[in-house]
């Protein structure tokens, strides 16, 4: 799903350049005129990114972005001020109350595309994933790691293991691969290392009673098969 952006921003002219750019590169959007809307909006829906006005008709953007910062929910939330004023005081305080970034008009649609794309592939750096296969989901923040609700208590080794082969079901890894990934490219381990840690993540999911579809194939390496559609 495509990212959706909050425009909040009261000069019409300006919202139907920025909507244009932005339905362009395949965001979603929405838009609001005024502090008192875009509040509306967000407690509607959570955007990915902001692009925030600093004069609005009910106050000012400074305002919005202090409340947003002191929020739990949006205090990392990727804002972009997009204003008239130019000066660097204005750009300072801006930068000082929370903006990730700061634009002034007239601006380019190519670069605010272009910030826009920056700034939430750096928002979604380290963000957390959950990983799913079948029944079995792995929190990767947590290194929670449960079947079908239950959890399943792993080793750190284990848990590498289980992670590196439900992100590419159906690829073979050789043991090798695997001794460098999980272990470290200078352990001083063998392969049987891999070995002994593949039967311990099997029998894991054995005792919560699945039997995990990992597929030995000699002389080479391991592979998790794939879910049939």
């Amino acid at each position: 799903m495509s990212a959706h952006i909050l425009i909040v921003e009261d000069e019409s002219g300006i919202r139907q350049l920025i909507t244009f750019g932005l339905a362009e590169g395949g965001y979603q959007f929405s838009e609001a005129r005024s502090l008192q809307s875009a509040n509306l909006a967000l407690n509607e829906a959570k955007p990915d990114l902001i692009i925030l006005d600093w004069m609005l008709p009910d106050g000012n953007g400074i305002t919005l972005l202090r409340e947003l910062r002191q929020r739990k929910a949006t205090a990392k939330l990727p804002i972009i001020m997009l204003t008239a004023r130019s000066a660097e005081e204005d750009i300072i305080k801006g930068l000082d109350n929370g903006a990730d970034d700061y634009l002034t008009k007239p601006f380019s649609v190519a670069e605010l595309k272009a910030r826009v794309s920056a700034l939430l592939r750096r928002s979604n750096e380290g963000k957390p994933v959950t990983l799913t296969y079948e029944a079995i989901t792995v929190d990767t923040d947590s290194h929670e790691v449960c079947y079908n609700g239950q959890p399943i208590e792993l080793h750190r080794r284990e848990y590498q293991l289980l992670t590196t082969f439900i992100s590419q079901p159906g690829k073979v890894h050789q043991r090798e691969q695997l001794l460098e990934k999980v272990w470290g490219e200078y352990a001083d381990v063998g392969d049987r290392a891999v070995d002994v840690a593949i039967r311990r993540l099997r029998k894991a999911f054995e005792e919560a009673g699945y039997d995990l579809p990992l597929t030995t194939i000699r002389g080479v390496g391991y592979k998790l098969d794939k879910i049939s559609d």
